[in-house]
C-alpha cells in the first residue's frame, strides 16, 4: 500500500473530503480457483491541510508575515492573494505546491491605484495544500483550500493644500469694520477662495473631490476644481475660526485654519417703552424709554444710537394712516445708566395737538430706533385725557380752589 500510484489513486478517491469510507477485500486462491474472501471496511482520512497566521492590519509600503504550518510533512502548498480587481500567487502556483514554511511579502505602492475610494479594505490570502507521490507524480489537492483576510490599510496619503484667502461679502459690516480679518457676528457673509495655484493636490493615486469651509459650527462645501478659482460661503457667521478642508476620493482630508476677530454684536433693541399724560389727563405727554446698545467698536466705526423717531395714529380707528412726529429726538437725549447697562430717555413729544395729544382720543405710537446695523420698532398706546373727576388746586388770595 506504501507505492506512489496506490497513494495518488487514494488521494485522488478523497476528491478533497477529509474522509471516505473504504472496504479492503482479501481473496485467497487455490491455482486459479478463488476459495474464499474476506472484506474489511474503515475509513480512510486525510491529512490535515497546511494552515498559516498572517498580520492584521498591514499598511502599502509594509510587509505581511505569513508562517505556514503543515498538515504533514510530505504535502506542499501554494498561497495566493485577492484584493479587489487583482489576484496573483505569492508561492507556487495553480496546482503546484512548494515546501516553504513561511514568506515576508513586501506590499509596495503599486496597491494605492486599486484603492481610490477608501482608506483600507480586505486583502484575502488563499493557502491550497497539495500531496505529491514522488517526482514524476502530478500534485493532488488536499483537502479545501484554507483562506483568511487582513485589512490592507492606506497610510500617509491625506492631500497636499497649504493656503487659501477669505474676505466679508456683505458691504455693509465690511464698511464697518474696514477689515476683512474682523468679522461681526450674525452678520458677516464670508467668501472663501481657493486659487488654482493654491489648489490641493491628491497622493498616491487618489483624486481631489471638494472643498469645505467651516465657521465654528456653520459649514458650506463646493466641488473641487484643478483649472479655475474655487469660491464657498458662509452667510451672518458666528465664529472668527475660518478652516478650509480639502477632501479627496478616500474622504481623506487637509486643513487649514486662520484667525479673525470676531465682534460679538448685539442688536439694538428697545426692552421698556411708555407714554404718560402730564397728571394722567394732560394734553402734554411723555415718552419713556429704555433701550440696549452694544456701545463698542466694529473697527473702522463706533457702534451708536443713529436715530429715533415715532409715528402714531388714533387707537379707535383701526384704518387711521400713520403719522409722523414732530419732536425731534437726538441720541444726546439719551442718558447711560449703568447699573440697568441701558441707556434712558424721558421727553415730552407732540402729536394731533399744539402740546402734545387731544384729550378727547386714545392713541397708538410706534417708536422706531437705529444704531449703525438694525432698526428695531414697538408700540405703546396713550390713553384718552378724560377723568372720571378732577381737580386741580388754583392758588390765589381768597384761598379758593379752582
Amino acid at each position: 500500500f506504501s507505492n506512489a500510484a496506490f497513494q495518488n489513486a487514494v488521494f485522488k478517491a478523497l476528491a478533497q473530503t477529509a474522509s471516505q469510507t473504504a472496504a479492503v477485500t482479501l481473496t485467497t486462491y487455490s491455482g486459479s480457483t478463488s476459495i474464499g474472501s474476506k472484506s474489511v471496511t474503515g475509513t480512510v482520512t486525510a491529512p490535515a491541510a497546511s494552515t498559516f497566521t498572517c498580520l492584521d492590519p498591514v499598511n502599502i509600503g509594509g510587509v505581511q508575515n505569513i508562517k505556514i504550518t503543515k498538515g504533514a510533512s510530505n504535502l506542499t502548498h501554494s498561497l495566493r492573494y485577492v484584493f479587489r480587481n487583482k489576484e496573483s500567487y505569492l508561492l507556487g502556483a495553480s496546482g503546484s505546491g512548494v515546501s516553504d514554511a513561511s514568506m515576508d511579502w513586501n506590499i509596495d505602492s503599486s496597491f494605492y491605484p486599486l484603492i481610490t475610494d477608501a482608506v483600507e479594505d480586505d486583502c484575502k490570502l488563499i493557502l491550497t495544500t497539495y500531496y505529491k507521490a514522488d517526482a514524476s507524480s502530478t500534485p493532488i489537492q488536499v483537502r479545501t483550500p484554507v483562506e483568511k483576510s487582513f485589512k490592507l490599510k492606506v497610510v500617509n496619503s491625506n492631500p497636499v493644500f497649504e493656503n487659501f484667502t477669505y474676505k466679508d461679502i456683505n458691504s455693509k459690516s465690511r464698511n464697518l469694520t474696514g477689515s476683512d480679518s474682523i468679522f461681526i457676528s450674525g452678520y458677516s457673509n464670508i467668501q472663501a477662495s481657493v486659487s488654482v495655484d493654491n489648489r490641493a493636490k491628491a497622493k498616491n493615486s487618489a483624486q481631489m473631490k471638494s472643498y469645505t469651509l467651516q465657521i465654528g459650527s456653520q459649514t458650506n462645501s463646493v466641488p473641487y476644481s484643478d483649472t479655475k478659482n474655487v469660491n464657498v460661503a458662509v452667510n451672518k457667521v458666528l465664529s472668527g475660526d475660518v478652516t478650509m478642508i480639502a477632501y479627496d476620493s478616500r474622504g481623506l482630508s487637509a486643513k487649514v485654519t486662520k484667525k479673525a476677530v470676531l465682534k460679538e454684536y448685539k442688536p439694538i433693541s428697545i426692552t421698556r417703552l411708555e407714554l404718560e399724560r402730564q397728571n394722567g389727563v394732560d394734553v402734554q405727554t411723555k415718552l419713556i424709554m429704555d433701550v440696549y446698545l452694544w456701545d463698542e467698536s466694529f473697527g473702522a466705526a463706533e457702534n451708536s444710537i443713529v436715530s429715533c423717531s415715532y409715528k402714531y395714529k388714533k387707537s379707535s380707528e383701526g384704518n387711521e394712516e400713520w403719522i409722523s412726529g414732530t419732536t425731534k429726538i437726538a441720541k444726546t437725549d439719551f442718558e447711560y445708566v449703568e447699573k440697568d447697562d441701558v441707556y434712558h430717555l424721558e421727553k415730552l413729544i407732540l402729536g394731533d395737538d399744539e402740546g402734545g395729544f387731544a384729550l378727547a382720543n386714545s392713541y397708538d405710537v410706534e417708536v422706531s430706533i437705529s444704531d449703525k446695523l438694525e432698526s428695531p420698532k414697538a408700540v405703546a398706546s396713550i390713553d384718552s385725557g378724560y377723568p372720571g373727576l378732577y381737580l386741580k388746586r388754583n392758588d390765589n388770595s381768597e384761598g379758593e380752589v379752582g
